[in-house]
């Protein structure tokens, strides 16, 4: 049998659902699944003649249709002593950090990271992910084996285009779980973006693993939903659309002012409302805390058989963070970009509920019905001073 070691390092924490567990690290499960769908289905639309120069040895990879053993084995080996966990949420008190901080934990805190923000607070850290980061000068090593050397060769221009475009773990899309072969420089990893992605901005490096995050979460904010005293460019873009276009909130807001009986500044600049945000990502729920403790879940509602057929569950966000060391990339995940028509022109129902009782009353809205996410990125990174486009 042939193998091909390949040492990694990696970048930014992993959000691990298995932290406690020894030897918690990035896990064959997650990483071949992935490698074989990127393969299969990805690879020719990125660099057609490799593809098709190693089409043999990409037959033989098993799919939903294809039931047969892999071609190639994947294991994935580390040093001893090996990781640093991090503690990491949207929100961390200040007497919480230096607590962690004393049990030994690396803290990020003002992440965009926010689904373990309680248990964190509270300090149940059996209740949360942690995140799990190679030390220093530590490593992984992914070793493939495989019985014709053809895939030695094919692996090693693979893996570099696979990586660059793939995050693991928990809060992918956010620049956590971002690993690299070792051999291979930063000028190296951009070109590979460059090469693969339909659009890149670079950050200015970042002094912390602290400060990569913050500006991660912050740029993202400021481009979806807005910064206190600042419209959300995504707002923006579309209130320059004519007829123009207003996103959902003031909807909302006004269905949670009659239902609580609370008077609410609503901003509002036309009657046109659209399911707007929808289109970076379709979220589950949102949260108003401070008006009622209300919930508004968020439903897709079919309008004829086909949507029925096909029902839209999950859109996750087309952005995405890569770090590099402390610099950060946004660039588009195309495999979503290019399902972006999926998220077009559909229905969604808000439904009101709080922790006394769930409302009768719903409103009704419709996604754009046009939107390209490489147009909205070049325009909303033009006000970003702190980022520019490669």
């Amino acid at each position: 049998m042939y193998k091909l070691e390949i040492k990694l390092k990696q970048h930014t924490p992993l959000i691990h659902f298995q932290h406690d567990q020894e030897g918690a690290t990035l896990r064959v499960p997650e990483v071949k699944p992935k490698l074989d769908k990127f393969i299969k289905n990805n690879l020719k639309n990125l660099n057609q003649s490799l593809y098709e120069e190693y089409k043999d040895l990409i037959d033989l990879i098993p799919d939903e249709k294809k039931k047969c053993n892999s071609p190639y084995k994947l294991s994935i080996e580390h040093d001893e002593n090996f990781t640093d966990k991090y503690v990491i949420a949207s929100f961390i008190p200040r007497l919480k950090v230096d607590e962690y901080r004393k049990q030994g934990f690396k803290v990020l805190n003002k992440t965009p990271y926010f689904a373990d923000n309680k248990p964190v607070k509270n300090g149940e850290l059996e209740e949360s992910k942690l995140g799990i980061m190679m030390k220093e000068n530590k490593y992984l090593t992914m070793t493939f084996g495989f019985d014709d050397s053809e895939w030695k060769v094919f692996l090693e221009k693979v893996i570099p285009v696979f990586l660059v475009l793939t995050n693991f773990g928990t809060r992918q899309s956010k620049g956590f779980g971002c690993f690299y072969p070792n051999a291979l420089s930063q000028q190296q990893f951009e070109q590979n973006l460059i090469k693969n992605c339909p659009i890149v901005f670079r950050s200015n490096p970042q002094n912390t693993l602290h400060n990569v995050f913050s500006e991660i979460d912050t740029l993202y904010k400021k481009i979806k939903s807005g910064v206190p005293g600042r419209d959300s460019e995504l707002r923006k873009f579309f209130n320059r659309e004519r007829p123009m276009v207003e996103w959902e909130k003031p909807a909302i807001q006004e269905k949670i002012s009659e239902l609580s009986k609370q008077s609410l500044r609503i901003d509002s600049k036309t009657n046109n409302r659209q399911f707007v945000r929808a289109v970076l990502g379709l979220p589950e729920l949102y949260e108003y805390p401070r008006n009622s403790d209300m919930k508004v879940n968020v439903k897709f509602l079919h309008r004829n058989k086909a949507e029925e057929e096909s029902p839209i569950q999950r859109y996750p966000s087309p952005i995405l963070f890569k770090v590099f060391d402390r610099t950060i990339y946004l660039t588009i995940n195309s495999n979503i970009s290019k399902c972006q028509s999926n998220i077009l022109d559909k229905q969604f129902q808000f439904e009101f509920k709080n922790q006394n009782r769930t409302y009768n009353e719903t409103i009704t809205l419709i996604t754009p019905k046009d939107f390209k996410v490489e147009d909205f990125i070049n325009v909303a990174m033009k006000s970003q001073n702190n980022w520019k486009k490669m």
